[in-house]
């Protein structure tokens, strides 16, 4: 088969999609009695979160400064929701989510220990029940361990990695939005402030060893496309200045 008649099939198929998307005719099914009224003045919400997020309270600070107007109250509302649905149902609450910031997880020394005590305590007080926080993957682990999934292990096992995979692309797109959002910000003269602050204090016999320890694992293709990315940047004659400093001083040639 041609790759065009490929190309024209999977068109027609996915031009369908406008009038009749099957993914969303299965997760309304899924989704149909399981998703809670919305809150019917937003405006009081909004002051609530506002105030929550002054104070630093969890969840949804680390979104105030990253996000604009009413986006940054997401994470607020979520947890009011929450909270309401716990206290009139008065039941506990498992939550299962993407989000890996520290103002949902407590983290100590690089590792995540579970929801924030901050949560765990507001849950018991407003409605008297127990909280319950996961990751995705790490809930399909645990649901085919507790609630004696049908479904085989080696799906269950591929589920977890491919929603792993998945986080680990959203994290890399995270960190690669905030580099662009970070780039503008950059002054490079004080980098060049900074590096003549810093020259007397350059031990170069440890340098010269730490640069002889990593040159194996140093990719030159990588190498050499930073150097074209950063050359525009670099203030040539503070580099100069520097190897200047750095070089022994030669005696003049006698002359003969």
């Amino acid at each position: 088969m041609k790759i065009e008649d490929t190309i024209s099939k999977q068109e027609q198929v996915l031009g369908g999609f406008t009038k009749t998307d099957p993914i969303e005719q299965k997760l309304s099914q899924i989704f149909d009695g399981r998703v809670g009224p919305p809150y019917k003045d937003m405006h009081d919400i909004y002051v609530r979160a506002e105030q929550r997020l002054q104070l630093s309270i969890p969840p949804g600070f680390k979104d105030a400064a990253v996000k604009k107007d009413f986006h940054r109250y997401g994470d607020v509302v979520l947890w009011l929701q929450l909270l309401d649905y716990a206290k009139a149902h008065r039941k506990s609450i498992i939550f299962v989510t993407s989000d890996a910031k520290t103002d949902w997880w407590l983290e100590r020394d690089g590792k995540t220990i579970g929801p924030r005590p901050e949560l765990l305590q507001e849950m018991h007080a407003t409605a008297d029940v127990t909280f319950h926080m996961y990751s995705f993957d790490r809930f399909v682990e645990y649901a085919d361990k507790h609630l004696e999934s049908k479904v085989k292990p080696a799906v269950l096992k591929k589920t977890a990695q491919e929603l792993r995979a998945v986080e680990t692309e959203k994290s890399a797109a995270r960190l690669d939005d905030y580099m662009r959002r970070l780039k503008p910000q950059v002054d490079v003269r004080l980098l060049d402030e900074y590096m003549r602050s810093v020259k007397p204090q350059i031990d170069l016999s440890a340098l010269n060893d730490y640069v002889n320890s990593v040159k194996p694992q140093i990719d030159v293709r990588f190498f050499d496309e930073y150097m074209k990315s950063v050359k525009p940047q670099i203030d040539l004659s503070v580099l100069n200045e520097y190897l200047t400093s750095i070089m022994p001083t030669r005696p003049p040639a006698e002359e003969t």
